[in-house]
This record gives structure tokens, C-alpha cells and sequence, in this order.
């Protein structure tokens, strides 16, 4: 073992195992520990992620991904600002396929 290696070891048994370093900056800095996903999340990522080949399923997520990061806070102006330019581009697309 080289002298650094030494020192590195040292300096890492001083500081202490991982879980009670995270646990004093979590108190020092006022953090709550990370929770478990709510079922919401978990219904986002399912939808985000295979959404684009299920008819509106990416939409869908998108609305649950609003609802996940705002919660009640959500307006309908905020669905209405996402929604717009989304379905902007949907149609378009579609007039142009047909053209």
C-alpha cells in the first residue's frame, strides 16, 4: 500500500461511514430524508416512457408529470400553456401527412 493510499484510508476513516455523514448535512442543512415514490411517479414514468407508441399515453404523462412536480398548485392555464403548443404541433402534423 502506498503512502497516499494510506493517507486517502485515513482520511475517510476519520470522516466517518457514508449513512451518519448524510444523516448530519441532512440535519445541519434542514433536508428530509428522500421518500419512496408516490404512486403518481410511478404512474408518470410508466406513461412517459413507452407513452409515444400508446395513442396520447405521452400526453397523458405529461399531465401526471404536471401534477407530480405542482400538485395542487396546478391551474388550468398551466394545462392550457402545455397542451396548446402540443396539439399546435399534432395538427400540423397530421395536415401535413395528408397533403
Amino acid at each position: 500500500m502506498t503512502t497516499v493510499d494510506r493517507l486517502v484510508e485515513d482520511y475517510l476513516d476519520r470522516l466517518g461511514e457514508p449513512a451518519e455523514v448524510a444523516d448530519e448535512a441532512r440535519e445541519r442543512f434542514g433536508v428530509a430524508r428522500p421518500q419512496r415514490p408516490s404512486w403518481h411517479e410511478i404512474v408518470t414514468l410508466i406513461l412517459l416512457l413507452p407513452g409515444s407508441f400508446i395513442p396520447f399515453g405521452w400526453l397523458a404523462g405529461v399531465v401526471m408529470l404536471l401534477f407530480v412536480l405542482y400538485g395542487e398548485a396546478i391551474t388550468a392555464w398551466m394545462l392550457v400553456l402545455v397542451f396548446l403548443p402540443v396539439l399546435t404541433v399534432l395538427y400540423l402534423g397530421l395536415r401535413l401527412r395528408q397533403a
